[in-house]
């Protein structure tokens, strides 16, 4: 049994915001088509599988700009909302997608990507987050110890002595 206790987002958040018949149809009717409706049940570890892809996935867009996991218990309660919102839209896609019906959530995938996108540029910012800070990394490479030395009569590579 799942614990439901993910970065961003519970089981009970994903419950409270869509509807329970639906949920017992994205999570067990589509895989049981020939059951009774009224046999259905919430299977909540495939919901928590769901929120851990959505949750990567913030992690993912968001990394190059905040240290991830966001520690979110000292942030302002709009950062908290932002991203959980947003980890919402990638759970339903994540749901629908599993039973083929990916499209009928294509506006909040975009929706939930593109919020994402604007806060790994710093166009949004999530208030109380602290901004990780960029590294510059420089890459050296050795000088070379062998070249090619090419004449005008002959094409041989030379040893260069050090």
């Amino acid at each position: 049994m799942a614990t439901g206790d993910g970065r961003y987002l519970t089981i009970q958040q994903v419950k409270d915001d869509i509807p329970a018949e639906i949920l017992k149809w994205l999570t067990y009717g589509a895989d049981h088509p020939n059951t009774d409706p009224t046999t259905w049940t919430i299977d909540d570890d495939k919901i928590a599988s769901a929120i851990s892809r959505a949750e990567d996935n913030v992690d993912t867009k968001i990394a190059k700009r905040y240290q991830v996991p966001l520690d979110l218990g000292s942030a302002d309660g709009a950062a908290s909302e932002i991203i959980r919102q947003a980890a919402l839209l990638l759970v339903q896609h994540v749901l629908y997608s599993k039973v083929g019906h990916a499209d009928e959530k294509r506006s909040e995938l975009a929706q939930a990507l593109s919020t994402l996108d604007s806060i790994a540029k710093g166009e949004r910012e999530l208030p109380g987050v602290e901004v990780q800070a960029r590294k510059r990394v420089y890459y050296t490479a050795p000088q070379p110890k062998f070249s090619r030395n090419i004449s005008a009569n002959t094409d041989r590579v030379t040893n260069v002595e050090d």
